[in-house]
């Protein structure tokens, strides 16, 4: 790992993100939802990040016992990404190079197709690209640390990073999916 790829991630721990990773060119060839120079001309690599959602009103949501909870974490981290997306792409700049904070939410391209709605750019394929997560059956990216509950945000940068390891495109479905999957089954079958 470079200079500058420690720099950023160690900033990024004082912001109080332990779930960091870092996709260089060569790993944002894909469809047009990873191609960062929507977002920013001349961008080159990304800056991935996850916030752990709050699990205590995720089931209070779910069980019908109170919605708001979980209305409001998802209000209040989504700012809180934001916020912590344009520091690092402040930080980044003092470095000497361009970086531009991706909106979390309802940022779309522009399309002859009104029905259209392609991401500027895709958070969860740049998270899956710079390793901190892959997908799982229901096509939610997980993590290691959170699971699928986690809130993503993603800085471009003109700066050539090195990337981090990616997880296995199967790490989840062979791992953590399949038991679940089954577990459900067997469950339904004695109940």
């Amino acid at each position: 790992m470079g200079m500058l790829e420690q720099k950023i991630k160690d900033f990024l721990k004082e912001q109080g993100v332990d779930l960091v990773g870092l996709a260089g060119p060569e790993r944002l060839k894909g469809p047009p939802s990873t191609d960062v120079t929507y977002t920013m001309k001349g961008a080159k690599s990304i800056v991935s990040l996850a916030l752990p959602m709050d699990v205590d009103a995720i089931y209070d949501f779910l069980s019908k016992k109170c919605q708001a909870g979980h209305n409001v974490d998802q209000l209040i981290c989504n700012m809180k990404m934001r916020h912590i997306c344009e520091r690092v792409a402040g930080f980044i700049q003092s470095e000497g190079f361009r970086a531009r904070a991706v909106p979390s939410n309802n940022s779309y391209r522009r399309s002859p197709d009104p029905w259209a709605t392609h991401p500027s750019f895709s958070h969860r394929l740049g998270a899956i690209a710079a390793g901190i997560g892959a997908q799982g059956f229901s096509g939610n990216v997980m993590t290691e640390e959170y699971g699928a509950t986690v809130y993503l945000g993603t800085v471009v940068t003109d700066a050539v990073l090195a990337s981090d390891p990616a997880l296995s495109p199967r790490h989840f479905i062979d791992h953590y999916c399949y038991k679940c999957y089954f577990f459900h089954i067997l469950l339904s079958i004695f109940i």
